[in-house]
């Protein structure tokens, strides 16, 4: 597994989705709450990808 390949897929995907909660934001729908869930679930993924790298950093 490609560690630093799904952050950067991970980020592209936090910026997409930032672009569609702030414009849900505008809709006055529903949509929004649904789009903030998803981003802190991929800032929270990114996170432990993040400690997984610094894990493998301090064993070699």
């Amino acid at each position: 597994m490609n560690i630093p390949n799904k952050i950067a897929k991970i980020d592209a995907e936090i910026l997409k989705t930032t672009k569609l909660s702030k414009m849900a934001e505008t809709d006055g729908g529903g949509n929004h709450s649904y789009w903030t869930g998803y981003l802190e679930g991929l800032q929270f993924a990114r996170k432990i990808f993040i400690s997984l790298i610094n894990k493998k950093g301090m064993k070699s």
